[in-house]
């Protein structure tokens, strides 16, 4: 059962890790397309 419980925690700090990568990514896009929106309107 330890052993069980030890993976289990291993794998859900590694889960994390790549959830928050994965959502800074995310943010970067949505910056990137809130710059790229902003310049549109201000050039439009």
């Amino acid at each position: 059962q330890q052993i069980n419980e030890v993976l289990e925690q291993n794998s859900e700090k590694e889960l994390k890790a790549q959830i928050n990568q994965a959502l800074k990514q995310i943010n970067k896009l949505i910056e990137l397309t809130e710059k790229k929106n902003k310049d549109n309107t201000s050039s439009g």
